[in-house]
């Protein structure tokens, strides 16, 4: 998993990436989950919507994409929103050399 970039301004968008350590035979549906001190749909949107994402077959990732909303707020430090991988049927979750991490954070700044 990883988030590219890593941060998104109000307004922008990022994108986290769900990866698989193979290039994948079947599509695989993949649980994650979300914390952070962003708050997800009065902060940012993900696309597709929380809390699953499918990696296709014949591929090792697929993105979800942050949209951060400008709320007219200013928050000194900013807000971040973090996603975890949680355990599926279908999938082990593991780090590797190729998924170094179950969990990307991207930093919403104003």
């Amino acid at each position: 998993m990883r988030a590219t970039p890593t941060r998104a301004r109000e307004g922008n968008s990022a994108t986290f990436y769900v990866e698989a350590n193979r290039v994948l035979t079947a599509p695989v549906t993949v649980n994650y989950s979300l914390s952070g001190n962003a708050t997800y749909l009065d902060d940012y949107d993900l696309t597709p919507a929380c809390c699953t994402a499918t990696i296709p077959a014949g591929q090792m990732r697929t993105p979800v994409v942050l949209d951060a909303f400008d709320d007219g707020v200013t928050e000194r430090r900013g807000e971040t929103a973090t996603m975890t991988i949680q355990p599926g049927a279908g999938y082990a979750v593991t780090t590797s050399r190729r998924a170094p991490t179950k969990k990307a954070s991207i930093k919403i700044v104003d």
